[in-house]
């Protein structure tokens, strides 16, 4: 899907989108014979996780980190850190549940209690 389309699916600047790209926290985005961006339902899914663990606290680094983490596998963030956050995300009650959900599960992972 286009730009566009991605923008409107998770709130997302064009922008912060490109600059998600740029840092490589999607991997390798197709083009179009014309050179537009063309994302994977993969990687929409991706970007919306980055965005809630990002507005939860998260660096842009450690919510790429986590949102492209294997499932099963310990967050490269530590416990301590996403203790912090999952706090700070349920005291100042975060849009959805999204960002709480996916702390919760890297800090069960984190501490080997896997969800």
């Amino acid at each position: 899907m286009g730009v566009n389309e991605v923008r409107a699916l998770t709130g997302l600047t064009k922008r912060a989108i490109h600059y998600y790209e740029e840092r490589a926290y999607l991997g390798v985005v197709a083009r179009r014979s014309d050179g537009r961006r063309v994302y994977s339902d993969e990687q929409v899914t991706r970007l919306r996780k980055i965005a809630a663990l990002v507005q939860a606290g998260l660096r842009g680094e450690e919510a790429a980190a986590i949102a492209s983490a294997a499932p099963g596998s310990p967050a490269p963030v530590t416990a301590k850190r996403l203790v912090e956050l999952i706090t700070r995300a349920v005291t100042e009650h975060q849009r959805g549940g999204e960002a709480t959900r996916l702390l919760v599960e890297a800090l069960l992972l984190r501490t080997g209690n896997a969800p």
